[in-house]
């Protein structure tokens, strides 16, 4: 550092000189032209002075140049005046001294040193160059049984396991010969192409290197391979049953399995795991399985609490009738509206909810009972609770004590229709009620979930059956009738 810091404060400081001559030798012309001889003899000695000071680091400078070596040829000019000095020859750079360091120092390594052979076999590059070296300290922190990663295709075994070299190579196997693309899909992965472990093994290094020539040799030893029945599920290990048990519990029942029933799957035969998974379907959790499954396919549960509109529809006589008296008792005990009395509020949420959940309950019905699956579409019942049962004006019974969660086959029997012959009236305050139902009493036709009220009004028809509101049809054309 000092050599290099010392001609370039002596490159400053003649440069500074420099511009002191200058200054000296315009205020000497200036001096003369106005006769002043005492000013013009100090300013001669100042420019004596400064040329001295200007030869001295000139001389300072030649000499760092001279002891450092290092510009041959015409770069050992001078720092000042970039001319050569006089008598100077180029100075040739001086050879630099042993290092003691330098027998410590070991050869450098070259980057490939450890890639494979061109001509290495697909067991060897993954045994000498893999095995150790990328699976065990980084794909096996995820993709291993109870891993982040334990329910994809690749899951591979720790070096704690006898033979987890044959292993890990199988798996691989299995995935190239059938994942399409599968070789480029795991280069992918590992340098961190739609991986979310990241990037476990960049680009560009010998690991890379390694690991793409061993899925190619994999490649080529499986193409052509057509897959087929009997080979379909070659190199597929299947879960265990306790791991079997656990998904099962997990989906059907929303818990982990106890512990009595992982040990009723220990002899491993699909018997008792056929039997475990059985007893999962039921109970609560079960019935909350099938009614979100339902309710994901029907999506009835839009309507949950707007499928009937209470105050004007009359034709469920004892419904129209029931929310009369109760909006009238609490506008009697002193509301403005009938929804501002609490009691009203959780009469009509709850009655909304009985009618809304009949197909989803239905289906679950069906299901916990080993009916017939057909059923829900011809069974001659809709599913009510206590509230909605009433309102049919049906007499189900239910267990006690009553909750309004419990469903029960039921029937809609005060069924009447509108013509001139039924008498209603209504209030603003009270809503509907029903005078004289009329005589257009009507058998309603049960038909599983297809005529329930929640069905229709989710997706209303016509009688041409215009604008069902199938999702999953085509639109209909503006001139069609369907």
């Amino acid at each position: 550092m000092k050599t290099v810091v010392a001609p370039l404060i002596a490159c400053l400081l003649a440069a500074g000189t420099c511009a002191r001559i200058a200054d000296a030798q315009r205020g000497h012309a200036l001096d003369s032209l106005l006769g002043d001889a005492s000013e013009l003899a100090a300013e001669q000695r100042q420019i004596g002075r400064a040329q001295a000071i200007q030869n001295l680091l000139r001389a300072r400078a030649h000499a760092f140049r001279a002891a450092e070596g290092e510009f041959p040829g015409r770069l050992a000019l001078c720092p000042v005046t970039g001319s050569m000095p006089a008598g100077s020859r180029p100075v040739r750079p001086k050879q630099p001294l042993p290092s003691p360091f330098g027998a410590r120092r070991a050869p450098p390594r070259t980057r490939w040193s450890t890639v494979s052979a061109p001509g290495d076999s697909a067991s060897r590059v993954f045994s000498e160059n893999l095995s150790g070296q990328v699976v065990q300290p980084r794909c096996v922190k995820c993709h291993v049984r109870g891993g982040l990663s334990g329910y994809t295709r690749l899951v591979f075994e720790p070096s704690s396991v006898a033979d987890h070299q044959s292993r890990n190579k199988a798996a691989f196997e299995a995935y190239v010969s059938t994942v399409p693309d599968g070789a480029d899909i795991i280069l992918d992965k590992i340098r961190g192409v739609g991986h979310g472990g990241a990037i476990q093994v960049p680009s560009g290094t010998a690991e890379f290197a390694n690991m793409e020539r061993f899925l190619r040799l994999l490649d080529s030893a499986t193409e052509g391979t057509a897959l087929s029945p009997e080979t379909l599920f070659d190199g597929v290990t299947m879960a265990s049953p306790a791991r079997t048990l656990r998904r099962a519990a997990l989906i059907f029942a929303g818990r982990i399995p106890s512990q009595e029933e992982l040990d009723s799957v220990s002899d491993g035969t699909a018997t008792s795991l056929r039997q475990a998974i059985r007893g999962l379907m039921k109970g609560k959790g079960f019935h909350e399985f099938v009614i979100r499954a339902g309710n994901d396919r029907l999506l009835t549960d839009r309507q949950l609490s707007s499928v009937f509109d209470l105050r004007t529809e009359t034709d469920l006589v004892d419904l129209a009738n029931l929310q009369w008296r109760a909006a009238k008792r609490s506008i009697e005990r002193g509301y403005e509206r009938a929804m501002d009395d609490p009691s009203y509020a959780t009469w009509e949420a709850l009655t909304q909810y009985g009618i809304a959940r009949a197909p989803l309950e239905l289906i679950a019905y069906v299901i916990e009972n080993d009916l017939p699956y057909t059923e829900i579409l011809t069974a001659d019942y809709i599913m009510a609770n206590p509230l909605a049962s009433k309102g049919y004006g049906a007499s189900t019974k239910f267990d006690a004590p009553v909750s309004q969660s419990q469903f029960r086959p039921s029937r809609i029997v005060n069924y009447f229709r509108n013509d001139y012959s039924k008498i209603s009236e209504f209030d603003v305050r009270y809503g509907s009620r029903v005078i004289n139902s009329g005589s257009l009493e009507t058998t309603y036709p049960h038909a599983g979930i297809l005529n329930t009220r929640v069905y229709l009004r989710r997706y209303p028809t016509t009688a041409t059956n215009r604008n069902r509101a199938r999702a999953l049809d085509p639109p209909a054309l503006p001139w069609c009738g369907h």
